[in-house]
């Protein structure tokens, strides 16, 4: 080749392995949003519908021969990725133990009943292998001490990540204890659920909002309705397009959506307020709390970044 043909053929080249390169970045941000790599996140969920997700998963995948859920209705803010981490894992460690695919025991309880005042609420979630036709428990094989202690080193450090603790019961299941209530902590509550849905938001191109929500004149000794205003808040979940991060303030939420529109999020947040005045009024309250929200940021699918947007999202954050 001569110089300008030499040059031309270069040229090309290097654009081509530009794209390249941009397609592999596209395909690994996509991977770490769709598989949860990213998300040490934590977010409001209701915690008897998301692992009977979980659990109905583990199924359709053969993971586990089938399930029993008791739970009650109990909002808790926790690592959704995570929390699925280790159900897999407990589930598979259950069946290692059997011998055979198990079918799973998983109740859960709470120590912050109502009327109930205790200083330091937790869940615990209980993952067993299920009774036989006559309420018996499957004997589980000999163990193996090495892989024991592999299994559970596994499952304590997946308890650490969701400020938990692990513990076995007997030879035949685990115990999951977790903070009902924990502490703000700004990466895990606010920053990296930002940073992913933004993610998504460019990868889908589909706009995005936050919106803050929080209860108005509720006395702070009224724990009820904080178990009604997030309960309602947790009906928010869809295709993971929804994140419910708690806020600075107190009782206060920021809304992350990625992918709908103004319209049907203003129709989402009305019908958590008519949800909670429903709910109020089934309990025969009389006098309760105002649901306020706004939108605090909102950028369209095509819109491009700015120094203002990106300054907004900072406070956000």
């Amino acid at each position: 080749l001569d110089g300008a043909e030499r040059e031309r053929f270069l040229d090309i080249g290097c654009r081509s392995i530009e794209k390249l390169i941009s397609s592999f970045d596209e395909l690994q941000s996509e991977f770490l949003v769709e598989t949860g790599s990213i998300n040490t996140w934590r977010s409001l969920v209701r915690i008897d519908t998301e692992l009977g997700e979980m659990l109905a998963d583990l199924e359709s995948r053969g993971a586990i021969g089938g399930f029993k859920l008791r739970s009650c209705e109990i909002p808790l803010l926790t690592c959704r990725s995570t929390l699925k981490r280790y159900l897999a894992a407990a589930a598979e460690a259950i069946g290692e133990r059997l011998g055979e695919v198990p079918s799973i025991e998983c109740t859960v309880a709470a120590s912050d009943a109502p009327g109930e005042a205790v200083a330091d609420p937790w869940i615990s979630i209980s993952i067993r292998p299920c009774s036989g036709p006559r309420g018996e428990r499957i004997v589980p094989t000999a163990p193996d001490a090495s892989g024991n202690v592999a299994r559970d080193a596994a499952l304590e450090r997946l308890a650490r990540a969701l400020d938990g603790v692990h513990a076995s019961a007997g030879r035949d299941g685990f115990h999951l204890r977790l903070p009902a209530h924990p502490p703000l902590d700004r990466e895990k509550d606010l920053v990296h659920p930002l940073h992913m849905m933004i993610e998504r938001s460019k990868l889908r191109c589909v706009p995005m909002h936050v919106v803050s929500v929080r209860m108005a004149g509720a006395r702070a000794e009224a724990g009820s309705f904080d178990r009604l205003f997030e309960s309602g808040l947790c009906s928010l979940r869809g295709a993971e397009e929804w994140v419910v991060a708690r806020g600075w303030e107190q009782g206060s939420y920021d809304v992350i959506v990625a992918g709908a529109s103004r319209e049907r999020l203003g129709e989402a947040m009305e019908s958590v307020r008519e949800r909670f005045a429903r709910r109020c009024g089934e309990r025969g309250e009389e006098l309760y709390p105002a649901i306020r929200w706004e939108i605090r940021y909102s950028r369209e699918a095509d819109a491009p970044g700015s120094a203002a947007d990106c300054a907004m999202l900072e406070t956000l954050a």
